[in-house]
């Protein structure tokens, strides 16, 4: 294990209220390994969308995010917070600033090319390397985001694939981050939770729920979506289906919980979609069918095994998997047993934190 080295986060969302949450035991100690360096008492600090630059600057960002780079990408572009950031950590140039996502970190390494910041950034990257290799990236700004990632002191992902595709793009920092869930909170049972038969969980645009829907139709099962892409993907409640947005986290547990399986509905992709919500779903004991978007047999997991695997998209395959699970109660409830002790075993903080620092400490030397 790498020794701590000084950090800095850098969250997109609110991250004081998450931190008082989790004090409060109302959210897990996740965080990309924050809580558990945190809890080990390593110089690691946060910061979030509260730290903001002035007005103008923000009217800029938004601007520039909503007209050039979404368009462009698929991906923000949050310039105002990079240049809060900049401010922020000035007076500690030797912390690593590690930027939570693409779009925090892109304006961040677009800084330090330029020399406005000191600080090294070290990036988690989700979904970029897929996305310019799938050509959803103009080609111009697909250059651009390379230049500046390799500007990064350490690039993390989350599969073996999406490291392949950056580095046949000439990236040579490139670290795969496992993903670490607090499985102790998630496996918490509340007395009365919610109940459904088929519950879909997901805020990636990766999802598609369209593909749920036509699945669980003609099966007559309860079914639940939770996730503002639902709706955004023209999916609406039926007697059968209930639509449910974004919910907090103590009550998405409560509806892992009341799910007699869950199901994560992806297209295809190399960047581990839907990775987070199937290893917080295991973690409280529950079934999953889902596809391995590159991530469930490289950390260990097997399908038939761990989880019910189904091709992207595959409307047939998906109602086989949730019919035959539906009807075969002690196959499902072994299932959601194994992988609960599997993600208990080997997704775990610790590991993501360790896995973390090491990549920051072989990044690019001491530069």
């Amino acid at each position: 294990m790498s020794e701590p080295v000084p950090l800095l986060f850098v969250f997109r969302q609110d991250w004081q209220r998450r931190a008082e949450q989790v004090r409060a035991g109302l959210a897990p100690a996740e965080g990309q390994g924050y809580f558990r360096l945190l809890a080990r008492g390593a110089d690691v600090r946060a910061a979030d969308s509260t730290v903001r630059a002035g007005p103008l600057w923000r009217a800029l960002a938004l601007v520039y995010q909503r007209l050039y780079a979404v368009p462009r990408s698929g991906l923000g572009y949050r310039l105002d917070q990079a240049r809060a950031v900049r401010s922020l950590a000035a007076g500690e140039p030797h912390r690593v600033v590690v930027a939570t996502t693409d779009s925090l970190g892109l304006p961040l390494l677009a800084l330090r090319a330029r020399g406005r910041l000191r600080n090294r950034v070290a990036v988690l990257s989700i979904g970029l390397g897929d996305a310019i290799a799938r050509g959803r990236v103009a080609p111009a700004l697909a250059r651009r985001y390379l230049a500046h990632l390799r500007q990064a002191h350490a690039v993390f992902v989350f599969t073996p694939g999406e490291r392949d595709v950056l580095g046949r793009e000439g990236l040579e920092n490139v670290h795969v981050l496992p993903v670490g869930v607090d499985a102790a909170w998630w496996g918490q049972r509340d007395p009365s939770p919610p109940r459904t038969a088929v519950l879909a969980v997901g805020r990636d645009p990766s999802r598609s729920f369209s593909t749920f829907v036509a699945a669980v139709a003609p099966i007559g099962a309860e079914a639940t979506i939770v996730g503002t892409f639902a709706r955004q993907q023209g999916v609406r409640p039926t007697p059968w289906l209930d639509v449910v947005d974004d919910v907090p986290f103590a009550e998405l547990r409560r509806r892992f919980h009341g799910a007699s399986l869950v199901v994560i509905p992806s297209r295809r992709s190399l960047y581990g979609s839907g990775q987070t919500t199937a290893l917080q779903a295991m973690a409280a004991g529950r079934p999953v069918v889902m596809t391995d978007t590159g991530w469930a047999r490289p950390g260990g997991l097997e399908p038939g095994v761990h989880f019910a695997e189904v091709p992207p998209e595959d409307a047939a395959a998906l109602r086989a998997a949730i019919a035959g699970l539906l009807a075969d109660r002690d196959r499902a409830e072994q299932m959601g047993r194994r992988a609960q002790e599997a993600v208990a075993a080997t997704f775990t903080v610790d590991r993501q934190a360790d896995a973390l620092l090491e990549g920051i400490c072989a990044g690019r030397g001491a530069r």
